[in-house]
């Protein structure tokens, strides 16, 4: 839209985008609150609850979208303390209504039956409408990129053609590699797994069926897509950060059917392969509503970065991470052969020398720890642990005394391990993250900013700040009106309107 010929001097995106800035600007950061009181939809399902903190301001709560972490993929915003009518809530439900798939399961298991009986010459698969294409339904695809000759074994094995949503701030879908894959059953199998509950995990799904093993197996996934290849009995659509089946009359159902078939509980094992964007709290909470489905908290493993570690830690206080490196078939930096040493890891509640890493890899069972470890993560005598998170070796540093990164040295100036090339900084500004660690507000160590006392700060400290808020957007706006009418002035003067 033209603002100057039109004679809007101050379009009402740009003051909300303002408003916006300026209290992201003073943000301390955002947590995870669970509650189980009703939450808004957004096209993409129930929404999330979170806590965003200021500097000079009470802390608020909003909902937003539970999968996508960008604006640009999903705008859905509310406050929390907003007064919303009951048919704006309606009208929020339809849009989730109307973004749900227009085949049943019941007609997709009819197709896939059909497709099944056909040839593999006579199958083709519609990227652009991510479905299965009969010959009868070509000319609807005539104009669409498609893949010709679906074999029974891409049926068996959808993840292998489909193409994965890598949006780094949403599914982020990356499917493992054959060696890892085999890793993880060759697991399931020695310690005695016989029912596997797959969260965002397909190609373990996928190997667990195809190859007629005594382990059952359930896919829980956000991508609707597999609904084509798998029944309502092994797959349904899936949020685990909101616990929320997509299937709301029968999915949850099929679910529970699957894991009542199995009456002793120390033979199901959870596996999670949850976006790394992800906050820790909303997957652990994700984790407890399966739990509790379940009857009790079974084995689980997660699969999460090494650097994660203390947030994992401080949400499932029970589990530990392994040495073993994960690798992704399609991930441009963790896929075999690797350009770099993979940051994934598997944690799990597992006691960890019951678990056993192949030898083949590079793995060794450590003696004095007794559990398997990484060949660079050496056991260091005087910590009596094996250091290494990241795969490289550590030594010890007496000064510190404690195991650092090979590539950091004792620097007196600074007085910790640093990089050999860094920067000494004043005492008072160096390694922010080791002089406050605690809350971000008050900077104590012994509370968060969730517990600080002074998280409520006074009103009259809050209308100051709104004032301000409102002094620069004023100035702002004078700025913005008075660069309008220039550009009036000069439209007027090319077009000769005096």
């Amino acid at each position: 839209v033209d603002f100057v010929s039109t004679g809007c001097h101050v379009p009402v995106f740009y003051i909300f985008s303002s408003v916006l800035r300026m209290q992201r600007s003073c943000s301390r950061g955002v947590d995870f609150v669970s509650t189980d009181e009703v939450k808004p939809f957004c096209p993409h399902g129930p929404t999330l609850l979170f806590e965003r903190y200021y500097k000079d301001q009470p802390p608020r709560k909003y909902f937003a979208c539970s999968v996508y972490r960008d604006r640009k993929q999903c705008s859905f915003f509310a406050w929390a303390d907003a007064v919303v009518s009951d048919d704006r809530r309606k009208r929020w439900k339809q849009l989730f209504e109307n973004n749900k798939p227009k085949m049943s399961r019941e007609e997709l298991m009819v197709k896939l039956a059909t497709c099944k009986k056909l040839k593999n010459k006579d199958l083709q698969y519609c990227t652009l409408c991510c479905a299965l294409v009969l010959p009868n339904e070509l000319v609807f695809h005539a104009m669409h990129k498609t893949m010709s000759s679906i074999s029974s074994y891409d049926l068996l094995h959808p993840s292998k053609f489909l193409t994965a949503i890598t949006s780094k701030k949403g599914e982020a879908q990356y499917f493992f590699t054959d060696e890892c894959t085999q890793f993880l059953l060759s697991s399931l199998e020695d310690k005695g797994f016989t029912t596997v509950l797959c969260v965002g995990t397909p190609r373990l799904h996928e190997a667990i069926t195809s190859q007629r093993t005594s382990i059952r197996s359930f896919l829980l996934d956000i991508d609707y897509r597999y609904a084509q290849f798998f029944s309502p009995e092994n797959y349904q659509q899936f949020n685990l950060f909101t616990s929320f089946f997509y299937d709301t009359s029968s999915g949850q159902k099929y679910c529970e059917q699957f894991l009542c078939a199995e009456k002793e509980h120390d033979r199901i094992v959870l596996i999670v392969d949850p976006p790394f964007g992800g906050l820790t709290d909303a997957i652990s909470n994700g984790m407890q509503q399966l739990w509790k489905m379940i009857g009790k908290e079974v084995s689980t493993f997660l699969i999460f970065p090494y650097f994660l570690e203390s947030h994992v830690i401080k949400s499932l206080p029970n589990f530990y991470m392994l040495d073993y490196e994960v690798s992704y078939d399609n991930h441009q930096y963790f896929k075999r052969p690797k350009k770099r040493p993979s940051f994934v890891r598997i944690f799990t509640n597992i006691p960890l020398p019951g678990l056993k890493l192949p030898l083949t890899q590079g793995y060794s069972l450590c003696q004095v720890c007794d559990r398997f470890v990484s060949k660079n993560n050496v056991h260091c005598q005087i910590c009596d642990v094996c250091p290494s998170k990241d795969g490289k070796p550590y030594m010890h540093c007496h000064w510190c005394q404690r195991c650092v990164k090979g590539g950091y040295v004792h620097c007196e100036s600074c007085s910790t391990c640093l990089p050999m090339n860094h920067i000494c900084l004043p005492m008072n500004h160096i390694c922010h993250s080791i002089t406050v660690r605690g809350c971000h507000i008050c900077g104590s160590s012994t509370h968060k900013r969730r517990d600080c006392p002074r998280k409520d700060v006074s009103i009259k400290g809050h209308q100051t700040v709104i004032f301000k808020q409102r002094k620069r957007m004023k100035r702002r706006w004078h700025r913005r009106t008075s660069l309008i009418k220039q550009r009036r002035l000069l439209y007027c003067l090319n077009k000769g309107i005096y």
